[in-house]
């Protein structure tokens, strides 16, 4: 038996420090998968005969003060990484948090995504199926004009291009302060940007530009750099994709959804899927490297592989039983 503490984060308030109200409110679609998270997290200790703890504080009111005090055999720590939120070791710290398909999580001894221990996450034989077309799936979703976050209406687009071509680069903005930038990339959203400009304009094709749909304000940078530029905010995040030649991006979680549109994906910084897209090694090679994801065709095995490992390392909020793998 072992005594497990969950660390829980208030759904209804900042993830970041802000005002805290008494009463509580409502709760964000997106975030209601964090509160099915930790139910059956909690769920699956308990059936294993551990004696489970929920402390649920603003996120940003937690430390590892609290962790000491409590001492617990495990604990679970939300929205943090290791190098974050350091914990002794014999409290037996996993690090949680919410994936770019919002019902999954990971878990992980040192964090999440390219900070994690399993990272680079590598695809599977293109041979194994036991997770059925996945793939396929996931791809019916994207079509469907299903994101993260809330998108526009699969309508045509009707500003100064037609969707009847691929010819043009598509680049999704990321919000330039967030931990993915911060923690996982040595080049800036900014930095990303002028580069894919200065190679859409050497090689002459087209790009379009997408603003963060969460925070528009962190915006104002970018869309300086990107004057005179279509910015496409109004169009859901799918039809671009899916006309596209190519995604370009610094990390994002978009360029998931690329893969799953089986298009070229180029990153300037370290993702999840790094394994199966082309990165830019440093600032002066962009040319080379989008060149290069342009004259290639996407390998959809490595791609199929790649869904398929990634979601087995992952922890499923509509199925409980992937919280069995739990060590």
């Amino acid at each position: 038996m072992k005594n497990i503490l969950i660390l829980k984060p208030r759904l209804d308030v900042m993830f970041k420090q802000g005002p805290v109200p008494k009463e509580r409110g409502a709760i964000e679609p997106i975030r209601q998968h964090w509160k099915k998270f930790v139910d059956e997290l909690a769920n699956e200790h308990e059936e294993r005969g551990d004696v489970v703890k929920v402390l649920e504080l603003p996120n940003w009111q937690f430390t590892p003060d609290i962790v000491e005090k409590l001492k617990p055999s495990r604990v679970y720590i939300p929205h943090k990484q290791s190098h974050q939120f350091p914990v002794n070791k014999k409290y037996d710290p996993h690090y949680y948090m919410q994936m770019v398909f919002p019902w999954l999580f990971q878990i992980d001894s040192q964090g999440w995504g390219p900070d994690s221990s399993v990272h680079p996450i590598k695809p599977w034989s293109t041979s194994d199926t036991s997770l059925g077309d996945l793939y396929g799936k996931l791809r019916d979703r994207q079509i469907a004009g299903e994101s993260k976050f809330d998108q526009p209406r699969m309508d045509g687009f009707s500003g100064p291009t037609t969707w009847e071509h691929h010819d043009y680069v598509f680049f999704p903005c990321q919000i330039p302060h967030d931990e993915t930038i911060r923690f996982h990339s040595k080049v800036s959203v900014a930095e990303a940007l002028q580069a894919t400009i200065d190679y859409c304009k050497l090689s002459s094709i087209e790009l379009i530009i997408k603003g963060h749909p969460v925070n528009p304000g962190s915006m104002e940078e970018l869309r300086e750099i990107g004057k005179g530029y279509l910015w496409a905010d109004n169009v859901n995040i799918n039809s671009l994709l899916a006309q596209s030649s190519c995604c370009v991006m610094v990390n994002s979680g978009v360029g998931m959804e690329a893969i799953l549109h089986g298009k070229p994906v180029v990153i300037f910084g370290d993702a999840d899927y790094i394994s199966v897209v082309h990165q830019v090694p440093r600032l002066d090679a962009t040319v080379d490297t989008i060149d290069s994801a342009l004259g290639t065709i996407p390998d959809i095995g490595a791609y199929r592989g790649f869904i398929n490992s990634y979601f087995d390392i992952m922890y499923d909020t509509t199925d409980p039983a992937s919280f069995r793998k739990l060590n």
